[in-house]
């Protein structure tokens, strides 16, 4: 049987129709693609550490973007564009890797971002003293090299470190400190001690010349 041209246009223009139907709802319903994420610095860090993670396929909307870490805590996301976001390090982040959630679609970094612990003050020893006098704090989280531990004294005046380790560190009662608690800052996070240390006033030896 023949059919008329009359017949097969109509016919034609259907078929073509239902396939351009059938592709625009496939275009519809392909997924976003997926961030990537290449690198990120630094490598380690504390908490409230301006992380900056390199990449592909974020979103230039800052609430779009979802950044994790290693236990799943959110990082405040500051900044986004396309191929980079600068995010904060939470509070109790864990060390492990990092993932960005962009609307639905997760990427994961191939390396660990560390997160380094803060410090924390046992004791120190004397619990008192005059300016001038070694002070040897306990503790957990220093930093090896002397110029990364800070440590303040009750009204801010900063002590001079002689000697640390990872546990202990060795400090000089700094002109003009009062009594009160102590304070050791490391690489950004500090702890301040439960307990006071108590300002002595120098003792001055008078000698008397007798001829």
């Amino acid at each position: 049987m023949k059919l008329s041209l009359p017949f097969v246009f109509p016919i034609l223009f259907v078929c073509l129709l239902s396939v351009f139907t059938f592709l625009s709802c496939g275009d519809d319903d392909s997924s976003p693609p997926k961030p990537v994420i290449t690198v990120f610095e630094p490598q380690n860090g504390g908490v409230g550490t301006l992380l900056t993670i390199t990449g592909e396929n974020f979103s230039t909307m800052v609430n779009e973007n979802t950044v994790t870490f290693h236990d799943g805590r959110p990082a405040t996301v500051t900044q986004a564009t396309a191929t980079e976001l600068k995010v904060t390090v939470p509070n109790e982040a864990a060390t492990g890797k990092i993932r960005v959630t962009v609307n639905g679609e997760i990427g994961i970094s191939d390396d660990d971002f560390a997160v380094i612990p803060p410090p924390a003050i046992t004791a120190f020893a004397p619990q008192s003293g005059a300016v001038g006098t070694t002070v040897t704090i306990t503790g957990t989280n220093f930093s090896t090299t002397v110029e990364e531990n800070t440590v303040n004294f009750h009204n801010g005046i900063q002590a001079a470190v002689t000697n640390a380790i990872t546990t202990a560190l060795t400090v000089t009662v700094p002109n003009g400190a009062k009594t009160g608690a102590i304070t050791v800052s490391v690489n950004g996070q500090r702890d301040t001690s439960d307990d006071d240390f108590t300002v002595t006033a120098a003792i001055l030896l008078h000698l008397r010349v007798v001829l």
